[in-house]
């Protein structure tokens, strides 16, 4: 028999969860014992306030027993919880976390005691008992903290395996909606073999939420992590966590949310569709086609699109009753989403006009110099800009400024800008162009209110300075016209 290399301190351990929540220690004991089921039919769980700042924790259930008693003292001692994803147990940690903790322990199981006296070391003695561990612990926890355990233990969800609490059986609690899906798991696939990450065909159960404040993700009945979610949601198989058991990753988290949209976008209430766990469970890869389509309908209703950088396309969608969503009010693998299963179109398929209607322009020697003015106005912003002149008399739109990045794109519309327009370095033409380029400054692409006006008196003053510092031209002529056909986007208002 080889020896064992390693020695483990007791009160080495006792340091590393002695700040951890009382009833995180006792959800061990009750995961042991739901773990032996359907061998083990009950659990009861009796909590005691005593004298002098002790509680004393008793938990008892009808299983078979220890198959090995050296594992009440022995940690991450092989177990064949490890290979099973319906059990919970797999570092064979739980009640030695907690008996680090205790004052005093008991631990009388089939055919043996094994008692942790008060001033350390353990006693081992043979019994009668037949079936069934009882487990009788003195902890240093006060009467309010053990008082405390009794709520969250009742938030537990007994299956095959009963639980009471200090009497008071806890009820079995029927899902709003059970899903199958695939979901992360470990698992050991034979002794001596490493614990493996791999993904697994399960089902979630869906629950109404117990607590107003939290809800919770469950492993198979136990509480495990708190969450944001609307439900909670109780996974049927082993789930991948640290030793302490009481967090789950990101992308665990995000595979939770995006389940229980797919399994209750149908019973949820409207206001819910614009909560954060929805937004996050959307962009799950397993996400749904038929729960994209319930989102965008209940969040944006039935007429709506993408905003584009054709502004016409916008207006025309927004007088059409649309909502013109912005770029900003989701996220690009959201917008993907919604694009991709939920049938979301911007304003540019929807409300474009023909292409022979919005064509480009022909450079000349006139063009190209205003080009090169407009593109020495960016770099005083520190913008690289593209000028592109079109040709679209039927359009109302005598510019326009799409974004991408520090590199933004301006149209000018040469059916409302004429070329002799265009060979001016005047009022009117820097009013454009500051217009413009501003919408790029205020990340504001659609609209004129106070960030995009700011934007303009920081544009107009770097500029003014440039012209001052003979760093741009300028020809200083009358005041700019007020007769500009067009919507919004025309040079004055």
């Amino acid at each position: 028999m080889n020896q064992e290399r390693f020695s483990v301190s007791a009160e080495g351990l006792r340091e590393l969860h002695a700040n951890r929540p009382p009833w995180t220690l006792v959800k061990e004991l009750i995961q042991n014992a739901w773990d032996e089921a359907p061998a083990a039919t009950r659990c009861d769980v009796r909590i005691t306030p005593k004298r002098c700042g002790r509680t004393e924790i008793r938990v008892e259930d009808d299983g078979p027993g220890f198959a090995d008693v050296t594992h009440a003292w022995t940690l991450m001692a092989n177990t064949p919880k490890r290979g099973d994803p319906n059990k919970r147990g797999r570092f064979n940690l739980g009640e030695k976390e907690i008996l680090s903790l205790a004052v005093s322990a008991t631990i009388e199981t089939a055919r043996t005691t094994i008692t942790f006296p008060a001033t350390g070391g353990r006693k081992t003695a043979p019994n009668e008992r037949r079936r069934g561990t009882v487990v009788t612990l003195t902890m240093p926890w006060t009467k309010a903290e053990g008082l405390a355990i009794t709520p969250h233990l009742l938030r537990f969800r007994p299956t095959d395996c009963g639980l009471a609490v200090n009497g008071r059986e806890v009820a079995r609690r029927t899902p709003l909606a059970t899903r199958e899906t695939t979901l992360r798991t470990i698992i050991q696939n034979g002794p001596g073999q490493p614990l493996t990450d791999t993904r697994r065909k399960t089902t979630i159960d869906v629950l109404e939420r117990q607590d107003p404040e939290t809800a919770w993700i469950y492993e198979m009945g136990i509480p495990i992590q708190a969450t944001t979610l609307a439900y909670d949601v109780d996974v049927q198989q082993k789930v991948p966590m640290p030793p302490n058991r009481d967090t789950v990753s990101a992308g665990y988290l995000q595979d939770i949310y995006t389940e229980t949209l797919n399994a209750m976008h149908e019973k949820m209430p409207a206001e819910s569709f614009s909560e954060n766990w929805v937004r996050t469970g959307i962009e799950g890869k397993n996400i749904g086609d038929a729960a994209v389509k319930t989102v965008k309908r209940h969040r944006y209703g039935g007429r709506a699109v993408l905003w584009s950088s054709d502004t016409d396309a916008n207006m025309r969608a927004a007088e059409a009753g649309y909502q013109v969503i912005h770029p900003r009010a989701m996220s690009g693998q959201e917008r993907k989403v919604m694009t991709d299963k939920g049938g979301l179109q911007s304003a540019r398929i929807e409300f474009g006009r023909p292409a022979e209607q919005h064509k480009p322009d022909k450079t000349n020697d006139t063009r190209e110099a205003f080009a090169e003015w407009v593109q020495d106005i960016g770099r005083i912003l520190k913008f690289r800009v593209t000028v592109e002149f079109i040709s679209s008399p039927e359009s109302e739109m005598v510019a326009q400024c799409s974004m991408s990045g520090r590199k933004p794109v301006v149209m000018i519309n040469t059916s409302f800008c004429s070329d002799r327009w265009l060979s001016e370095r005047g009022p009117e033409q820097l009013e454009l162009i500051i217009h413009e380029l501003a919408h790029a400054l205020s990340d504001t692409p659609m609209e004129h209110g106070p960030k995009w006006g700011e934007a303009c008196a920081n544009a107009g003053g770097r500029i003014a300075d440039a012209i001052a510092r003979e760093r741009l031209t300028y020809e200083p002529g009358p005041k700019p016209r007020t007769s500009w056909k067009g919507t919004d986007d025309a040079v004055t208002h």
